[in-house]
């Protein structure tokens, strides 16, 4: 039977399916949560609404697989939640054509795909050497539950303020954007102009160069969630990542429904690591991607 669009009752029990494999790191993905509160608002979040991309595999009467699928036509990317499966016959059987049945759903302009699990996950990653994708380095997931003991968030004696971004400073940000994070998921015109995010920007008071940004949001799920932060290279050695990160990581605290804030590290980036667990930061899972074009940086 090849792979279907799922109605209301196979839906049902799709969502039963990926809820149950997400408790286990060595069947979950990282792109929903690993609780089901957590799950559940996660795919309520997700655009298109995870019920139009929803694909599953059929065992007689029982949906045995499932996979999901969102994309950004901006850069020509797509994640793919899953494949998730009943069991290791269902996967072996169903879980390069879920992903397929995924890929199909995506417009001509997407053309980069991409998965993501714990290293644990054993089936993606052997999943992903038959696609032939590309492995990323090894991340770290921390989470922070409070914002006490961190410093202050301005810059001190050095006059260094950090302020919202603007339209002005899209070029700046842009510039060090694809510098710091190349071919990453979002561009810098979605950082300033998305009004759910918060980007910020660091200048010196009263002075329109750019020292560094970063830029974090509540997720679907009520956490918060840091999803980047760069320093200029002739800026860096003088704290002020740490006057960006207290500054927009106290203001997504405040916003969070769950009072927490996320982000992911390479765990090769021993300053990026040192400069998160100096505020208290605390490992939460280990992730690995694997995508269909190389990474960068």
């Amino acid at each position: 039977m090849p792979i279907l669009t799922p109605n209301a009752d196979q839906l049902a029990a799709a969502r039963s399916l990926l809820t149950a494999a997400q408790q286990d790191p060595r069947t979950a993905c990282a792109y929903v949560g690993t609780e089901p509160a957590g799950v559940e608002a996660e795919l309520e979040g997700l655009s298109p609404p995870w019920t139009q991309t929803a694909r599953v595999a059929v065992r007689g009467e029982h949906v045995v697989g499932v996979v999901i699928v969102d994309s950004d036509e901006e850069t020509g990317r797509s994640w793919i939640h899953g494949p998730w499966t009943k069991d290791e016959d269902a996967w072996e059987q169903w879980a390069r054509p879920l992903v397929d049945a995924a890929i199909e759903q995506t417009s001509d302009g997407i053309d980069d795909h991409e998965i993501s699990a714990d290293p644990a996950n054993t089936r993606i990653a052997g999943l992903a050497r038959t696609l032939g994708w590309h492995r990323s380095a090894v991340n770290i997931a921390y989470v922070a539950r409070g914002d006490e003991g961190w410093p202050l968030p301005d810059g001190g004696s050095t006059s260094v303020v950090p302020r919202r971004a603007t339209a002005a400073d899209l070029p700046s940000i842009a510039e060090l954007h694809v510098a710091a994070f190349p071919g990453t998921y979002a561009t810098a015109r979605q950082l300033v102009e998305d009004d759910e995010r918060v980007t910020l920007v660091l200048a010196h008071e009263g002075g329109s160069e750019i020292l560094g940004y970063a830029s974090a949001e509540v997720q679907a799920d009520g956490a918060g969630y840091l999803d980047f932060i760069a320093i200029t290279p002739p800026s860096r050695g003088n704290g002020l990542s740490k006057v960006l990160l207290a500054a927009i990581g106290r203001m997504i605290l405040a916003a969070s429904d769950k009072g927490s804030l996320s982000l992911t590290v390479k765990e090769d980036n021993a300053p990026a690591v040192a400069l998160y667990e100096s505020f208290g930061f605390t490992r939460d899972a280990v992730l690995v991607g694997y995508r269909s074009k190389p990474y960068q940086g």
